[in-house]
């Protein structure tokens, strides 16, 4: 399933607002009824979609919109729909990102492993829970 990054712009209240959803038409529509009580986005009634991105996971999509959140700025917003290598960028980061987590955790359980096997070898016991 696809998940997506958007930014959505209220003229009412001159501002930004940045998340992620699996259907950015559906997620406007509950933004500018004001579906969540305690939202930023009650604020106005005329959010319009500025910028997506769609992302390969959700993972994916949670790290670039934190990374968009903690740029605030509306320079860098335009930016973004202006310049097309800025999201290239962002999918390429955040990919490599979440590849390396994973192959961190792959190198742990083989380390693990082999000094499982290793401490068998020369105690003749198991370790604990292996």
């Amino acid at each position: 399933m696809a998940h997506f990054v958007y930014i959505i712009y209220s003229e009412k209240n001159n501002s930004f607002y940045a998340g992620q959803t699996v259907n950015v038409e559906e997620r406007l529509k509950q933004h500018n009824l004001a579906y969540y009580t305690g939202a930023f986005t009650k604020r106005a009634d005329d959010w319009m979609l500025f910028w997506k991105l769609q992302c390969e996971t959700k993972d994916q999509a949670a790290l670039i919109e934190s990374h968009i959140k903690k740029m605030r700025n509306k320079n860098y917003y335009n930016n973004l729909k202006k310049y097309p290598g800025i999201s290239e960028a962002l999918l390429l980061k955040y990919k490599t990102r979440e590849f390396g987590l994973k192959f961190r955790q792959l190198v742990r359980f083989l380390l693990l492993n082999l000094l499982s096997i290793f401490f068998r070898r020369k105690t003749g016991f198991l370790m604990a829970g292996y």
